[in-house]
């Protein structure tokens, strides 16, 4: 991949700038290091000297053109286009362990660094396995993925040894992708890129102001890694060491902070979770004991208090996030005092006590359960009556995620319950006419209602060794169930147990069935009246949907997000999934089967088939053939290690005719996959413009984007202005879908200007001339003095990068938005924080 550096300093006395183009080769004979070829061009400098100081973790070993003289290197003007091959040293640990690693297969590394005083501009040649960005670098086998956001491109790094990555790399751009948007914060850079690291790199990550990493299967206490460290590219505010205002804990916070909120709100850990997160041990954050290290916990959890307090100060119209996007635009130094005086803006009260209390003071700030307070939740009433069912019925209330649910059972002879519960939950009610009522603290249409019978009263559902099946219809209320008080339920949610037998019509335990339920909560293809299931003597549950299942007949599953919540799942679209039950009896390695999803995909897109498997203990460590097939013929055999009892494998296929194909193991029922050809095409409109707006002022342009096509497809929409492009915006659409995103564009010269986007005039405006006075803005961001807890390859240099928006300018808007950076060394642009 061909990667473009900033210009960087190089020592000398030429004027000219000077370029390189680096070349980089593992070296697997001796790990640590990797070979690096400079291949300078001096051509510009018309006969003047030019020199630069060595990387000190590199050795030259090979030069033409060159000499090595005291730690530089030096032009000896024999050829304009000298070179120099040396060995860099890439191996580096800091204060939590090792940072930087080769491993003679692969390395992650940070760049060769040029010092000294001539700009010199730095690019990588077409590397195959080589993918670098702001002062990180992998190199060896690896995918590079992307997802579009409103205003950045995301990109992640996903080295082959990281294949099974957790989250796999579609949650996590997902993720990013809505952190993206939804941190309302300024300081967005067009791209940013996330490496995803496999071990022998210590847990947790590292961020930069274009980049990150993160260890490809770890998190912090419940806070997802990539993240916190994707926060930390989105800050771009200056803390201060000052005693008795000091902020160094400020960094940390913010990022465990909003981490922990996003990651509550993509659903991967519940309202009880975030609610109970915080903690850590209090102390004078302004002061001594306010080091970076306190924002992970204490610091943390005074932001989360300060988040309520804010919400509660403006009925949920702001939060803490207002206080961020403050801190990014702040022209100066935070301290404590700008902090309060910030905070006191948004929230639009004195917080003297509040900041008197928690940030100075060493208290716990007060937690209350407020889910209210947050407007991506919502709190719904839900309520029926419980029809004449059979006995010992229980009303189940479940969520998609483990969430806490305010839950009241109402009945003549069953006592009142009013109590906070956590998922799962599920109570008994007898079999009378029974009234039951919940309140479900839950993401919008993100809960579900069912029945299921029990075989023995009074007991508290489910029971593990009850195959029964809970269905509960989709993330949407059913048509059926309204939310109005004694509302019937359907008859099409009526009590149902099923049987699993085998097929000789003996019963299994702890086995699978295989069923099709319908989003009305309906059941399909049941083999008799009474619900008894013929199954193969394969473990595995298939589903089409969408639909919210769950199962207490075994302990374990996998899901095709890898979400795994004990034994419930959610499948957001229709899809096809194999569930594997795991059973300790089982006596050698077993497949099982597959997962692979039914959307129709394009040719040449790939398809994930997760194997899955289980094992007795004693088999673990065995090697286990697995043998793919498409339309019956053998497409690849991949071999596998024996992880766990429990386990899954992946392996990749791609179609090259469109049409219907089957994905397969040998032995095993296959899976049907529709591949269409791979096209898509966009229409693009925009509702209205102004007719006039004053010289200086910016204007929004509202564009919807709609995908007319049948594939999924990305699409730039371009705005012009009397011809000139002014800005851009990139989305991702699915086949039908439409996105309207709203783009800045200043008017800076009073006349009429002719709007088009994508070449179609859309209107014309006119600027009138208006007086204004000048007015300059500057926001200065700087790392603190601290730096990255002692990782050992780091060199003394400088940098200054003084980013901001120009007078009349929103954040976020490349086209409105004025960049000057002066680069003195690459590696000093890079932030090492450790999560």
């Amino acid at each position: 991949t061909g990667v473009s550096s900033a210009s960087q300093p190089a020592e000398g006395t030429g004027d000219a700038p000077v370029s390189v183009t680096e070349t980089y080769r593992l070296r697997p004979a001796d790990p640590g290091n990797v070979s690096v070829q400079l291949a300078y061009d001096l051509s510009d400098l018309e006969g003047g000297s030019w020199s630069e100081r060595i990387d000190h973790r590199a050795t030259v070993v090979e030069t033409d053109g060159l000499s090595v003289e005291s730690g530089s290197i030096v032009w000896d003007k024999s050829t304009n286009r000298p070179t120099a091959t040396v060995h860099l040293s890439v191996n580096a640990t800091d204060s939590y362990g090792r940072s930087k690693v080769d491993v003679g297969e692969w390395a992650f590394f940070r760049p060769y660094t040029h010092y000294g005083d001539t700009d010199i501009d730095v690019t990588r040649g077409d590397q195959e396995n080589l993918t670098a960005a702001d002062g990180l670098a992998y190199l060896g086998p690896h995918e590079v993925y992307e997802r579009s956001a409103p205003n950045q491109t995301i990109e992640l790094v996903r080295p082959a040894a990281a294949a099974d990555m957790r989250p796999n790399r579609t949650v996590v751009l997902d993720r990013l992708a809505a952190a993206s948007a939804d941190l309302d914060v300024g300081a967005v850079d067009e791209t940013v890129t996330a490496f995803a690291v496999p071990e022998p790199i210590r847990g947790g990550g590292s961020a930069g102001d274009r980049s990150f990493w993160f260890h490809a299967d770890g998190s912090w206490n419940g806070e997802p890694t990539y993240l916190h460290e994707y926060v930390h590219t989105r800050q771009e505010f200056d803390v201060t060491r000052e005693r008795g205002e000091s902020t160094l804990w400020l960094t940390e916070g913010v990022a465990a902070f909003e981490a922990t909120q996003l990651s509550w709100r993509y659903g991967q850990t519940s309202y009880a979770f975030y609610h109970d997160r915080w903690g850590g041990e209090a102390v004078d954050l302004t002061g001594a004991s306010g080091t970076r290290q306190a924002g992970y916990e204490y610091g943390a959890y005074v932001l989360y208090g300060l988040d309520r307090r804010i919400r509660e100060a403006t009925d949920g119209s702001r939060s803490f996030v207002d206080v961020f996007r403050r801190l990014n635009r702040h022209d100066g130094q935070i301290t404590a005092t700008v902090l309060q005086s910030l905070s006191e803006d948004v929230a639009g009260t004195s917080l003297d006590e509040y900041f008197e209390t928690y940030v100075v003071g060493r208290n716990d700030p007060p937690v209350g359960n407020q889910p209210s307070l947050y407007p991506f939740v919502n709190t719904t009433t839900i309520a029926g009556r419980v029809g004449p069912v059979a006995t010992d019925t229980g009303v189940v209330v479940v969520t998609s995620t483990r969430t806490t649910l305010q839950t009241r059972f109402l009945d003549g002879d069953l006592e009142r319950l009013s109590t906070l519960v956590r998922f799962p939950h599920t109570v008994g009610v007898p079999a009378d006419d029974g009234s039951w009522s919940a309140e479900v603290v839950e993401r919008p249409n993100d809960y579900g209602l069912g029945y299921v019978q029990a075989t023995v009263g009074g007991e508290i559902f489910p029971r593990d060794d009850v195959p029964d099946v809970y269905v509960f219809g989709s993330g949407q209320t059913p048509a059926e169930l309204r939310t109005d008080t004694n509302t019937t339920l359907p008859s099409s949610a009526s009590p149902f147990s099923v049987r699993v037998v085998d097929t000789e019509g003996d019963p299994i335990s702890n086995a699978s069935v295989a069923v099709d339920v319908g989003s009305d909560l309906s059941i399909r293809n049941q083999t008799t009246a009474r619900g008894r299931f013929v199954i193969s003597e394969r473990a595995g549950l298939e589903l089409s949907g969408p639909v919210r299942f769950r199962t207490k007949s075994s302990d374990w599953f996998n899901d095709l997000s890898w979400q795994t919540t004990q034994s419930e799942v959610v499948l957001d679209r229709p899809r096809r999934a194999q569930v594997v039950h795991y059973r300790e009896d089982v006596p050698e390695t077993a497949v099982h089967g597959t997962v692979v999803p039914t959307d129709s995909v394009a040719v040449g897109e790939p398809v994930n088939v997760t194997v899955l498997a289980s094992a007795d203990r004693e088999s673990v460590g065995e090697r286990r053939t697995v043998s793919l097939t498409v339309d019956g013929d053998l497409r690849a055999e991949t071999e596998f290690e024996v992880t766990g009892i429990r386990d899954s494998w992946t392996m990749e296929v791609r179609f090259d005719e469109p049409g219907p194909h089957n994905v397969g193991l040998r032995s095993l029922p296959s899976q049907p996959v529709q591949v269409v050809p791979a096209s898509d095409s966009f229409d693009v409109s925009v509702a209205s413009l102004p007719e006039t707006v004053q010289q200086g002022e910016t204007m929004r342009v509202p564009v919807t984007i709609t995908n007319t096509g049948d594939v999924f497809g990305h699409h730039n929409a371009t705005v012009t202005v009397d011809g000139n492009t002014v800005t851009t915006a990139r989305v991702a659409l699915e086949a039908g879908e439409s996105e309207t995103v709203s783009l800045d564009v200043p008017l800076r010269e009073s006349s009429e200007h002719t709007v088009a986007v994508d070449g179609e005039r859309v209107g014309v405006v006119d600027v009138s001339a208006t007086a204004t006075s000048t007015q300059s803005t500057t926001a200065t961001s700087t790392d603190d003095a601290e730096t990255d807890p002692g990782e050992t390859d780091t060199s003394a240099s400088t940098a200054s990068v003084t980013p901001g928006p120009t007078a009349g300018a929103g954040p976020g808007f490349g086209g409105s938005v004025t960049l000057v950076a002066l680069v003195l060394a690459v590696g000093t642009l890079w932030t090492s924080r450790r999560f």
